[in-house]
């Protein structure tokens, strides 16, 4: 969990506590989160976004920013009329050679509640619940729950306080693509060093 330096400090997470819920196989592991279909190119059958002012209202329906950009090598697709829009703030996919990585869902810790029954709806209680006691840069203590749903080839993470202590977020990771990319990041660090110290 990345979290801003400036409100959490990770280093300083003081206690930590999980519950293994269920050992059996995960029942309902999905393909498709919000119609963003996981280890697959992003669906022609979403549209792209119109370029109208955000806040004109003129947006109907779920749709797929122009803009993109890259973090670490991952191509970034944000969304603009999100599914739950009373509960969820963001949605946005993260693409690594050209298939969707992971889905990274916001909602303000005010939500958090809602949106964690919500999944338990959908997917079944989590298959591992933890806590975590966070420390802030003021010294003020901050517990943190964490519920993951782990498959064979997706995982779920619903993170309480995520980046700051006023959000939470939902992470879908597909495992396989996952594996795909540390596996590629390993070979080129090894060459990297196989260069050097030729």
């Amino acid at each position: 969990m990345k979290l801003r330096a400036a409100i959490l400090l990770p280093a300083l997470i003081v206690s930590c506590y999980a519950t293994n819920s269920a050992n059996a196989e995960w029942q309902s592991e999905p393909t498709t989160v919000f119609g963003i279909e996981l280890g697959e190119p992003i669906s022609s059958k979403i549209p792209v976004c119109p370029p109208t002012n955000y806040y004109d209202g003129s947006r109907k329906e779920f749709c797929k920013e122009v803009k993109l950009y890259s973090i670490r090598g991952l191509a970034v697709i944000k969304f603009d009329k999100i599914p739950m829009e009373g509960i969820l703030k963001k949605i946005t996919a993260f693409v690594y050679d050209g298939v969707v990585l992971s889905i990274q869902a916001e909602t303000f810790d005010n939500n958090y509640q809602q949106l964690r029954l919500a999944l338990i709806e959908k997917y079944g209680q989590p298959t591992i619940t933890k806590k975590e006691s966070l420390k802030t840069k003021a010294g003020v203590d901050w517990e943190s729950e964490i519920l993951t749903w782990s498959g064979k080839n997706v995982s779920i993470q619903l993170h309480e306080r995520f980046d700051t202590i006023n959000s939470s977020a939902m992470i879908v990771s597909h495992l396989p693509t996952m594996a795909i990319r540390e596996k590629e990041k390993e070979n080129s660090a090894k060459k990297a060093a196989s260069e050097l110290l030729e």
